[in-house]
Order: C-alpha cells, then structure tokens, then sequence
C-alpha cells in the first residue's frame, strides 16, 4: 500500500475518526483507515462513471502520470500540488469539464485509504507522479462543459475557454490543441470546427497576462464591490495586501 503520500493516519469505524489524536504510523488492528494527506501532494477524488471515463481520456491523450486507486464509487489521483493558488473544495469542475473534489492538506480532512482491513485497490502505481497540469486546475465558476451543446453559445464558450487557458499556458498551439479536444471530448455535441485563430489566441494571452500597477487596478474595481475584489487580488498575489490598507 502506497504510505509516502499521507503525512498522517487515524482509526476510523464508519468514516468516522475513534480519536482526534493522528498518528505516525498505520496501526496493524485498525480496519479502516483515514489518510491525511502530505503538504505536497493534492488529491482528485471522482465518484460516477462518467467523470472517471472523461478523467482517463485525459491522461490518456495528454500523458499525465499520477498514483489512481479505486474509491467505493470511483478513483482517488493522487498529483503533487502546484505552486498556483487554487479553490480546492468539493464538487469542482476542471478546465476541461471533469466534475470532482479536491483534497488536499489545507482542507485539513482525511481521506479513506482502508476500508474492512483491505487497502484502496491500487489502478495505476505512480511513485512519482506528475505536479497537477493545468488542464486539471478548477474553474472559479463551473461551466458545465459536458452539457454544452447546439444552441449553446459553444463557440463564445470556447473563446471563453481560450482566455482563461491563456493564464496558464503561453504557447497558443497548445491552446489551440486543448480548445479543439474539449471541443471533440467533452461538448455534448461538438462544433463542426473551433473557427478560432491562431491570432486570436495569442489576442487572449495578451490580454490575459497584461500586468496592471495597484493603482490601475483600484480604479478598475473601485465602482463595484472593492472588498470582495481586492481581498480576491491579494489571494492570488496580484497586488500587495498593503496597498489597500
């Protein structure tokens, strides 16, 4: 059983911790086992079919390593944690449509790794897996990707796509690879073609990496909800908690 991902364990009887104290180590009469995981690592924990079969589409066609065991109800993917930033929390959609919760150890939760004295059964063994790609970051706002179909906009919601792509992934031929796959893979019923350029995704790295100063920025936030906005830009390190104080 793969121990290296967990910083810590607890006895559990129904998903439920006997104490509150974790140890070290996995205790040989415990029959079902909760894992805390390591600061490293984040886990993606998919619970229908549906998303398991669009997950392994994905690190299928991209080659994405990561360490898979089986859950009661889908797959645990255990990545290394990127440097980013992002909302984990349950009930997520990735950048490419996969609807899923995030663990990690900021959630300060415990995930199930034994259950009736029997370890998670291990799908792919991965003793170093891949830091978590960007395709696999959540959305803020879910889009419902896999719903999107005739009638719904596909083509704004690819150019949306195509913008916030553009934060993470600066070669546009790669963007354009990505907007092409979801637009094949994962819309209920795919455009005919993408009909984006490679002129306007280059458009959208432009716009999506200009840097403002903090002054700019206040003036662009200051006629809507400047609280919200301004602690949201200090969360993701785009302006100095100090400005605004």
């Amino acid at each position: 059983m793969k121990t290296k991902f967990y910083r810590a364990y607890v006895e559990l009887i129904n998903k439920v911790p006997t104490s509150k104290r974790k140890s070290r180590m996995i205790k040989p009469d415990w029959k079902e086992v909760g894992g805390f995981l390591a600061d490293d690592y984040v886990l993606v924990d998919i619970d229908d079919s549906k998303n398991v079969d669009l997950f392994f589409t994905i690190i299928n066609d991209f080659h994405i390593r990561c360490h898979i065991t089986e859950s009661r109800h889908g797959i645990h993917a255990i990545f290394k944690k990127p440097s980013e930033q992002l909302a984990y929390s349950n009930r997520k959609e990735t950048l490419t449509g996969v609807i899923c919760d995030y663990k990690c150890s900021n959630n300060k939760g415990y995930e199930r790794i034994i259950i009736d004295g029997e370890p998670l059964p291990v799908i792919t063994e991965c003793d170093n897996p891949d830091v978590l790609p960007w395709l696999l970051f959540p959305f803020g706002r879910a889009r419902g990707l896999q719903d999107i179909t005739e009638g719904d906009g596909r083509h704004k919601v690819l150019m949306d796509l195509s913008n916030v792509y553009a934060i993470y992934e600066k070669d546009p031929y790669n963007i354009s690879i990505m907007l092409n796959w979801v637009n094949e893979n994962v819309f209920t019923k795919a455009r005919e073609s993408v009909n984006i350029s490679i002129g306007d995704i280059k458009d959208s790295i432009m716009y999506m990496n200009k840097t403002y100063t903090d002054t700019e920025i206040y003036d662009i936030i200051k006629d809507v909800d400047k609280t919200k906005l301004i602690k949201l830009c200090v969360q993701y390190g785009l302006i100095d908690e100090e400005a605004f104080k």
